[in-house]
């Protein structure tokens, strides 16, 4: 239950509890069941959301009792730019998608990037830290079939997400030739570099330590 929610039933519990007391007498005409209502709602409200003693400038989650909660009209205001759109319109916004996709772990933003050219370019500009613990694997046998600017936009792409470590699968040696020439800023960025179910010679791996020392 959120903090306004606990004042409320406080204030509710205390009024039917203060109310059913017999403290109708002149003290209270003076004012003394005001006080005490007051230093006990102070303290409820104190405990759960700061001092009440000064009252504050905006309205805060602590006079909710009487409207409706005041972090629900920010979120509208906030996402008044979402509501004026369609559905369709709003799966391929990209501010909304850059909040939607910061639900998902890293795995999972793997798998959402091949849903569509849209989602795959608002994931791929995402901060590194949305693919922290993940580790790009190269098919270098489906790699070899692809053009020599989609080669590049795919090395590209692990640029912009920030990965420092790669994995070559069913590298040859004109596959690690290809990354010497197809790759230049491996050298800066790639820290790590690993060969799984690979061929490579001696001539490979002298290619590739040189490119990445």
């Amino acid at each position: 239950m959120s903090a306004q929610g606990v004042v409320e039933r406080a204030s509710a519990e205390l009024t039917k509890r203060i109310n059913g007391l017999a403290l109708r007498s002149k003290h209270h005409a003076a004012g003394g069941q005001r006080g005490g209502k007051g230093s006990v709602m102070e303290r409820v409200t104190s405990a759960l959301c700061g001092s009440s003693n000064v009252p504050p400038d905006k309205p805060s989650r602590c006079r909710g009792a009487k409207g409706s909660p005041t972090p629900q009209p920010q979120r509208r205001l906030n996402a008044n730019d979402a509501l004026s759109l369609s559905w369709d319109e709003l799966w391929h916004d990209e501010r909304f998608l850059a909040h939607f996709f910061a639900y998902f772990t890293p795995g999972e933003r793997r798998v959402l990037a091949r849903v569509c050219t849209r989602w795959r370019d608002v994931l791929y500009r995402s901060p590194p830290r949305c693919w922290a613990g993940l580790l790009p694997v190269v098919r270098c046998r489906e790699l070899r079939l692809a053009t020599p600017a989609d080669r590049a936009r795919l090395y590209a792409s692990l640029l912009r997400r920030g990965f420092h470590a790669v994995a070559l699968l069913g590298a040859t040696d004109e596959d690690a030739l290809d990354l010497v020439h197809s790759f230049p800023l491996a050298a800066k960025h790639v820290h790590s570099l690993s060969l799984r179910c690979s061929s490579v010679s001696d001539r490979g791996l002298e290619a590739l330590l040189d490119h990445l020392q």
